[in-house]
């Protein structure tokens, strides 16, 4: 089976949720001294973005056939495991 992006996009085999959220609070006070014309000013800003973003992925995605066939092949599960441990090889 080829990968063909188009088939990707047009079957919706991964589906992608994503959510931002930008706050900005400003503060502002100002005060009138006692003397003639002058005047004192305090300012705060605080500002807080959050993006969270998330994919599931179909099991027909060529994301997901992958992912399986790379581990689930002899050659590519001898790279992760360690053969020389006999817990690993589910000896024990």
């Amino acid at each position: 089976m080829t990968y063909n992006v188009a088939d990707e996009i047009d079957k919706g085999y991964n589906t992608s949720k994503s959510r931002y959220t930008n706050v900005r609070t400003n503060v502002l006070a100002l005060f009138r001294l006692p003397v003639t014309g002058w005047t004192a000013q305090a300012q705060f800003q605080y500002e807080d973005i959050v993006s969270i973003s998330s994919t599931q992925y179909s099991k027909d995605s060529q994301f997901m056939r992958s992912l399986y066939n790379r581990y689930t092949t002899s050659s590519s599960v001898t790279e992760w495991v360690d053969t020389d441990d006999p817990i690993q090889l589910g000896l024990r």
